[in-house]
């Protein structure tokens, strides 16, 4: 498993008109990128960029 890294999105616009600052964290799980299909997974139950292994929250 890769370090986490992180994306800043500083100027944000939701539907409400709201723009919106934040910073998103993300992992690259198994071949290096480009040279295998990419499949995002997303997810927003715990605000944990864990997706897999043990520490993913939910009790695992």
């Amino acid at each position: 498993m890769k370090e986490l890294q992180y994306v800043s999105v500083l100027d944000y616009t939701n539907e409400g008109k709201e723009t919106l600052a934040y910073n998103l964290s993300y992992r690259t799980f198994g071949e290096p990128l480009h040279t295998a299909p990419i499949v995002m997974v997303i997810h927003a139950l715990t605000g944990n960029s864990n997706v897999c292994g043990p520490k993913v929250g939910g009790g695992i």
